[in-house]
């Protein structure tokens, strides 16, 4: 059985195979959200999903190359926030690994616990590198905070978390249900932790 942190083990050729697929999944639904200005990203769809097949180095892999491709193609602001991405991952991996992804609604608790980690980290990169704004859907809400009374730093803080509250919710929930309806067959190739936990997928 391989372990949890185990690195090497986690790059076999599928979950190589799925990097790619996560990364085009979550550029795509990426760049559908820009297009309609939407308040939410759900460009961690294919991170949480690489977590459950793959585990959380996978998963952080495909994150951060998300944000590259990304920012290289239409978004340069999106690169800084790799970092967030692969944290997503290596945290929805943890969360994997500890029974989250066995039923929909542990799915659901994952997504309240995901944007703790996201708010922590691109909270302050919003307001360092970008002194608050980043040009997406999200400043509207933090102009809603500004608004409102709030200091530059708390807006930016409430407003993160309310869209990563929803947007992580609605992705670790999609996520759950792509991998619950891969074939036991083919989701058996992976080297996922699911295996191991007994997750949905397995």
């Amino acid at each position: 059985m391989r372990s949890f942190w185990d690195v090497s083990g986690s790059f076999t050729p599928m979950a190589i195979v799925l990097i790619p697929i996560a990364v085009a999944i979550n550029a795509g639904l990426h760049f559908i959200t820009v297009f309609l200005n939407l308040p939410i990203y759900l460009d961690t769809i294919g991170t949480i999903l690489a977590a459950i097949l793959a585990g959380p180095w996978v998963a952080a892999v495909a994150g951060i190359l998300t944000n590259v491709v990304v920012g290289l193609v239409t978004t340069p602001t999106y690169i800084p926030y790799a970092i967030t991405n692969a944290a997503i991952g290596i945290t929805a991996g943890v969360l994997v690994y500890f029974g989250f992804y066995r039923h929909w609604w542990t799915a659901a608790i994952a997504g309240l616990i995901l944007p703790l980690v996201g708010t922590v980290i691109s909270a302050p990169i919003t307001v360092v590198v970008f002194g608050g704004a980043t040009g997406a859907g999200s400043d509207v809400v933090t102009a809603f905070f500004l608004a409102s009374g709030s200091k530059l730093v708390a807006a930016v803080l409430k407003a993160t978390f309310i869209t990563a509250l929803a947007d992580k919710m609605i992705s670790s929930i999609i996520a759950y249900a792509v991998a619950r309806n891969i074939p036991v067959s083919y989701a058996a190739k992976f080297p996922g932790i699911t295996r191991d936990h007994q997750a949905p997928v397995a």
